[in-house]
């Protein structure tokens, strides 16, 4: 069952808020935040910036540990976080850097040469440091490849200002000779999106006490039998009954099916509904031994 996110895709294409005090990020102190690491580095390394802290967010939900990188991310937005589940459960996507800043004066000189203003600090007229949503490392054909994303949601393109702030990024990475592109609501498949982020803590044993992964080498037979055997019943129905037999606290089977899906023992088509009142259609991985291990 092939689960991979098409290439075309990434080419073409309540909560309450943080209280913490907020940086103050412009041009003046740019060089002291990149000297603390601010917007540089790679994969776990990577420092982001902006954080959740510095721009009215939707607080710790918009914090996932990141599988690719290891590390946790910071989405200023629902949308940004739907994208990142998408790019997360790829296997063409080799590193995931989120609110990149860039070089301020080809900014400042792409937006003289266009005629329109550089964002500013909100209720000031201090210049800022623009940064691009997403910038992503992508395997194409053995090599790799930068990809520079942004992502909005589609009535935000009805406004003049936002287009003017997005032409200044697309002529940015067009110098650095850097595809770039729009992501909004519509290029995003919903049901591969909410599925991963159902799964998503899943794929950590850590954060579960209960559960380690010779417990999952254990149960795995046993539920595999009976899902498939009881396939008119619903997943989480199944899972409690699994739980109550095994003897295990309620929740856990269904923690493990998560698991075995997000480390791609189980294989569903993620791009149906996850539905836990519903059966679970899905196969055993040719290699789940391998799955099995890796993860161990």
């Amino acid at each position: 069952m092939k689960m991979d996110l098409s290439y075309t895709f990434i080419t073409r294409m309540g909560g309450s808020l943080l209280a913490r005090k907020r940086r103050i990020i412009s041009a003046s102190t740019v060089e002291k935040l990149e000297k603390q690491g601010w917007g540089q580095g790679h994969g776990k390394d990577y420092i982001p910036w902006l954080t959740v802290r510095d721009v009215p967010s939707w607080g710790d939900v918009n914090r996932p540990k990141g599988w690719i990188t290891g590390r946790e991310h910071h989405f200023l937005s629902n949308l940004e976080m739907s994208y990142f589940y998408v790019l997360d459960w790829s296997d063409i996507i080799l590193d995931i850097c989120e609110q990149f800043p860039l070089k301020l004066e080809r900014t400042l000189e792409i937006a003289k040469r266009l005629g329109v203003k550089h964002p500013t600090i909100p209720n000031s007229e201090e210049i800022t440091i623009m940064t691009t949503d997403f910038l992503l490392d992508v395997q194409e054909n053995g090599n790799i490849k930068l990809f520079a994303r942004s992502v909005k949601e589609s009535d935000q393109l009805n406004s003049k200002r936002t287009l003017e702030k997005l032409e200044i990024e697309r002529q940015y990475w067009q110098e650095q000779g850097i595809e770039w592109g729009i992501i909004t609501e519509k290029n995003i498949d919903s049901a591969l999106s909410k599925n991963v982020a159902m799964i998503h803590k899943c794929r950590e044993l850590f954060l579960f006490p209960n559960i380690n992964t010779k417990l999952v080498f254990q149960i795995e037979p046993f539920l595999y039998e009976l899902l498939k055997s009881n396939d008119a019943l619903s997943l989480a129905e199944l899972c409690l009954r699994a739980d109550d037999q095994i003897g295990l606290k309620p929740s856990t089977c269904l923690t493990i099916v998560k698991h075995l899906i997000a480390i791609r023992a189980w294989e569903i088509d993620m791009y149906v509904p996850l539905d836990t009142c519903t059966p679970i259609s899905f196969e055993r991985s040719e290699n789940l031994s391998e799955f099995l291990r890796r993860y161990a």
